[in-house]
């Protein structure tokens, strides 16, 4: 059976589609997992890094967290604070991410991208003009790096947060949308491994266990469970300089 789940956000309303015995999962709950999986991966990434199975863990992040900045988007009172809170947060992040990982833009650069092209195809309207507007930000997502540094997952993590927000209330379209971006992401390594440039391995198919975040996204309830707004803001820099001592 397939109800409705309908919770204020602002001025209008939002649905989610799923199964009354499924809705288990609060906001708080599911950041809970996005964070512990978060952990996770970068515990593997920084100290365990021939282990795959922490990164296949880890793949529950941002699929996940993608959502939530796609879901902050609608509730949000002020947008443009919201956009100016996450990019903070990513520079605030990206030393501690910086000397953890030796290099590469953090994640939520990926994020912030994501949530600046919703801003700018809801601002510029649903046509060609705020289409090009997104396809911009993601462009500029694969390509922007410094010194060689590139953002954390590139146009994925953004493409991500955009059709969540797109199939806010469609579920099954988010699945596939999800499928067509693990693959979308997956794809260079994949011709390597054709073009025998590259071997097949686990870690070829790695992006593949993100699709396993749809599980707890389908028990989400809409509701915000324990209020805990800037724990994410506080969590993400501190456990990367957890790890970096660690290391």
């Amino acid at each position: 059976m397939v109800s409705v789940v309908s919770y204020s956000c602002g001025k209008g309303k939002m649905k989610i589609m799923t199964k009354n015995k499924a809705l288990i999962l609060d906001g708080f709950m599911l950041k809970m997992i996005a964070i512990t999986a978060m952990f996770t991966d970068h515990l593997g990434a920084s100290l365990y890094p021939e282990n795959i199975a922490f990164r296949v863990v880890g793949r529950l992040t941002i699929p996940i967290m993608s959502f939530f900045i796609a879901e902050g988007f609608r509730r949000t009172r002020n947008r443009e604070k919201y956009l100016i809170r996450l990019f903070v947060l990513a520079i605030i992040s990206q030393y501690p991410f910086y000397i953890l990982f030796n290099g590469g833009l953090n994640t939520i650069f990926g994020l912030f991208a994501g949530l600046l092209a919703i801003y700018l195809y809801e601002k510029f309207g649903k046509n060609i003009v705020g289409a090009a507007f997104v396809f911009a930000v993601f462009i500029a997502s694969a390509a922007f790096n410094i010194n060689g540094n590139f953002i954390d997952g590139q146009f994925y993590v953004p493409l991500l947060v955009f059709v969540f927000h797109i199939f806010y209330d469609r579920p099954i379209n988010c699945f596939f949308a999800l499928i067509a971006a693990n693959l979308a992401f997956m794809a260079p390594g994949l011709i390597e491994v054709l073009n025998k440039t590259r071997t097949l391995s686990p870690w070829t198919f790695l992006q593949a266990y993100s699709l396993a975040a749809f599980l707890p996204l389908t028990m989400y309830n809409g509701k915000r469970g324990v209020p805990a707004k800037y724990l994410f803001y506080v969590f993400y820099p501190a456990h990367l300089l957890f790890l970096y001592f660690l290391k």
